[in-house]
């Protein structure tokens, strides 16, 4: 399929159109008090409305939780006053996707760091270019951090996006060491910088409990749980999916957690900064052709 992106471009720009349409609701969702159930499921629902699948579950990441939160069932979570809030979602067309993000600060505190995160984004955007070393769009991203007084978290990266498969193999990375490649031509790439305070670590760690999911590859050897794990191949395949869109009834979920401890479905963990500072993202998702880069999600 690389070699041939302009073939398929027309569904990501499809896609990204979409994405580029929800992003006013998002930013109109996070507000004090709403639940986090509601902002995931507005995002989602109007992601169906407007002609596409979600690519993933709605993240909504509050405070030092960088990444891999959604609202699990049953979820009573709100956002409070002060916050700092990341949301990533997606939107997918016949299996062709995009990424994106923004941060929401309810603290004027935190307007620096969303601006900067911005600033950062943009930064990689313009460095990104078939044939680049992926070092260089990790420094432009790292350097524009750094002038404006934040560290970037260093274990998370951009990746290469493909059809039905959100990270494909490529990474762009957002510092200017420890990753070599190329970018390469007829890819497709979200560029995602993530930053945090000069106290924070600069690194996430993991953190449970889990709440997005995704099929393993192992079959469960217990037949009584094959039927829920058949329910899952047919709705998801490999694609990421939050406990909550299987509506599991008491029996199901116990269930579903067997099919977990099996290996049967793995799960992302969340990502924390290790110090606990808290973490501002932007994103966006780029189809890089061999004499331009299209911003996909504008």
């Amino acid at each position: 399929m690389s070699d041939s992106l302009e073939a398929y471009l027309d569904r990501y720009l499809q896609a990204g159109r979409i994405a580029a349409k929800l992003r006013p609701l998002v930013t109109k969702l996070v507000r004090v008090g709403t639940s986090v159930t509601e902002i995931c499921e507005s995002i989602e629902e109007e992601t169906r409305r407007l002609g596409a699948k979600p690519a993933f579950p709605v993240n909504v990441c509050v405070g030092s939780v960088a990444a891999h939160f959604t609202a699990p069932p049953d979820d009573d979570s709100a956002i409070s006053e002060g916050d700092l809030v990341k949301v990533d979602y997606g939107a997918m067309v016949d299996g062709f996707m995009v990424d994106t993000a923004v941060s929401v600060n309810l603290s004027p505190i935190d307007a620096g760091i969303v601006r900067a995160a911005a600033e950062c984004l943009e930064a990689g955007i313009r460095s990104v270019q078939a044939g680049k070393d992926v070092e260089k769009v990790g420094s432009a991203i790292q350097k524009t951090a750094e002038s404006a007084g934040f560290k970037v978290i260093e274990n998370l990266t951009g990746h290469e996006v493909s059809r039905y498969n959100l990270h494909a193999g490529g990474i762009i990375p957002n510092v200017a060491r420890g990753c070599r490649g190329k970018v390469q031509p007829n890819k497709v790439y979200a560029i995602e910088p993530f930053l945090t305070y000069s106290y924070g670590a600069g690194i996430v760690v993991e953190r449970s409990p889990s709440v997005i999911f995704r099929l393993a590859r192992s079959r469960p050897r217990n037949q009584a749980l094959a039927p829920l794990h058949s329910r899952i191949a047919e709705s998801f395949d490999n694609m990421p999916f939050a406990e909550r869109w299987l509506q599991l009834s008491a029996e199901e979920r116990l269930a579903f957690k067997r099919l977990v401890e099996a290996g049967c479905v793995s799960k992302y963990p969340q990502l924390v900064e290790k110090n606990g500072a808290a973490v501002a993202q932007a994103e966006h998702t780029v189809a890089v052709l061999p004499e331009k880069t299209i911003v996909l999600t504008r």
